[in-house]
């Protein structure tokens, strides 16, 4: 019993170690994240830096947490071995993934200011669907800011097609009522962003010609100049013909408006001049003495 008992913790104590001596073995990690994490604590850096790289290349089945200190571990192997180009490559995928990431207190203090120097100069990664409903359907795309490298694959999956397919910067067209989901996949087959899932996925919609939307009007470019304006179509829309009254050069009634000002003050005139009788009286200028 006793022995068995010493041999039972002998075990414990061995497992218990292996856990703690690894920053990210809590979370399950793949087999060759492990192997190259062992060779970083070794310091057989050359190997370590291979492994990393073949890592990241394959789809081990990362997640986040692991990629990123992944990138932490593979800035201080290239930083051992003097690789600058591929230290700071590193360090910025690091910061794109996570603004505020830091490097363990053992790392090197030149390479804990290197990556301050950086932090100000790396776009957050970020990732954008963009569905846009037509009469056809749903026009879906995407917008990609920060470190482009960090995005390996886009899978779109639909209920129509087995399997998935891959989603490029054109984006595509999908018919009203499709159901969908899309996986957006980093280096190590990293899972950073979802639209949708298959339990959960999103339903392609579109819109009728009679949505105010589609029946907006498109801006016209006119070569002629109308003083009153453009005529309209029937939707109410701007053309490039002049409104009726500036086919012929302009509007009338200006000048309709000033003959018959003038007309009217002729009346006003001869009637005054008729009814004074023709005579011309004049007003004493002083008083005359009566008789």
């Amino acid at each position: 019993m006793t022995m068995r008992r010493t041999i039972l913790s002998a075990l414990f104590a061995m497992f218990t170690h292996a856990l703690l001596s690894s920053p990210i073995a809590l979370a399950q990690e793949p087999d060759a994240l492990s192997d190259a994490h062992r060779l970083f604590l070794e310091g057989d850096f050359e190997r370590a830096r291979r492994a990393y790289r073949n890592i990241h290349q394959g789809e081990s089945g990362l997640n986040r947490e692991q990629l990123e200190t992944s990138f932490a571990e593979l800035a201080q192997v290239e930083h051992a071995l003097r690789s600058e180009a591929n230290r700071d490559r590193a360090l910025r995928l690091l910061l794109s993934l996570n603004p505020s990431a830091t490097l363990p207190d053992s790392t090197p203090p030149s390479l804990r200011e290197r990556l301050e120097a950086l932090r100000s100069q790396v776009t957050t990664f970020a990732i954008e669907p963009q569905t846009l409903p037509l009469p056809e359907g749903t026009r879906l795309s995407f917008e990609l800011v920060g470190e482009r490298e960090l995005l390996r694959s886009v899978t779109l999956f639909t209920r129509s097609e087995a399997g998935g397919r891959s989603l490029g910067d054109e984006g595509t067209l999908l018919a009203a009522g499709e159901e969908y989901w899309v996986e957006f996949r980093g280096p190590g087959g990293t899972l950073l962003r979802a639209l949708g899932s298959e339990a959960r996925p999103e339903r392609a919609t579109a819109i009728t010609t009679a949505d105010p939307e589609m029946n907006a009007c498109e801006a016209v470019m006119c070569a002629n100049e109308c003083p009153n304006g453009y005529a309209q179509d029937s939707r109410g829309c701007d053309t490039c013909t002049c409104r009726e009254d500036d086919e012929e050069g302009g509007s009338a009634l200006p000048w309709i408006l000033v003959a018959t000002g003038v007309v009217v003050a002729g009346v006003a005139v001869g009637l005054a001049v008729a009814f004074s009788g023709g005579e011309t009286r004049t007003q004493p200028s002083a008083p005359m003495p009566l008789p």
